[in-house]
């Protein structure tokens, strides 16, 4: 089986004079293919991306102390079947907002994807999952956010 990451030991160490909790925006796309062009395998797939949207945070890790904010976790996805072989994959953009660090464990979701799956189509394979963290999504953020505060002052100019 592939090497583990994700978890809190993976994690960079804090740095020195700042605090590990800090409030910030945690970003992602992911891509959850089933390597099956099968049409039963459809609906339950459906299923497992509900259930794992509706308890991402079960498929987090974070530091010790750190919290998902108020305004919490956006996500919007997209089911697709492949051009060229015809697999149904998904692929869905996520957001976090929270204090401290959050990884997003991908062999959870892969686990539970195949499990939840191989009980309606026992013969289903497996599927594959493909994590990227979109690096400067919180720069982004506090640019839009300092752009944004000086509206009513624009409008006056």
């Amino acid at each position: 089986m592939a090497e583990r990451r994700g978890y809190i030991a993976d994690m960079p160490a804090p740095v020195p004079g700042k605090n590990p909790l800090n409030e910030l925006y945690s970003a992602w796309v992911i891509t959850v293919n089933t390597n099956s062009a099968k049409r039963e395998v459809i609906r339950p797939f459906r299923e497992a991306w509900e259930h794992i949207r509706e308890n991402m945070t079960d498929f987090m890790v974070g530091r010790p102390g750190g919290t998902i904010l108020p305004d919490g976790i956006r996500e919007k996805h997209s089911f697709e079947r492949g051009p060229l072989y015809h697999k149904i994959h998904l692929h869905s953009n996520l957001v976090a907002h929270t204090t401290g660090l959050v990884y997003i464990d991908p062999f959870k979701i892969k686990e539970y994807v195949d499990n939840y799956i191989k009980e309606s189509v026992p013969t289903f394979k497996g599927s594959y999952v493909n994590l990227k963290i979109v690096r400067n999504f919180n720069a982004t953020k506090y640019i839009e956010e300092y752009l944004e505060k000086d509206q009513p002052f624009r409008e006056l100019v």
